[in-house]
């Protein structure tokens, strides 16, 4: 699964090409991500839509706050069962 989140997440996050972002995910976020991406029923299918809302809603907000700058590297991480830019 971890290598079916690095194929959609440079892909389907396509706001973070317009601000330059890179992200990163360890190999936790991953796992993590797809454990909670994946439904059963649908497969991998709402792993992008889960993705988006875990990585692009956390990043638009820290641009917005100016936590993050464009052209910068995000790395994410699990902590306490949840994703976290670290």
């Amino acid at each position: 699964m971890a290598g079916l989140i690095a194929t959609v997440t440079p892909s389907g996050l396509c706001f973070l090409a317009d601000h330059r972002v890179t992200v990163v995910l360890d190999q936790k976020a991953k796992e993590w991500a797809g454990e909670k991406g994946y439904d059963p029923v649908f497969g991998a299918r709402p792993l992008k839509r889960f993705l988006q809302r875990q990585i692009e809603t956390k990043l638009a907000r820290a641009l917005i706050s100016g936590e993050v700058a464009e052209g910068s590297e995000v790395k994410f991480t699990v902590k306490d069962n949840a994703l976290v830019m670290g």
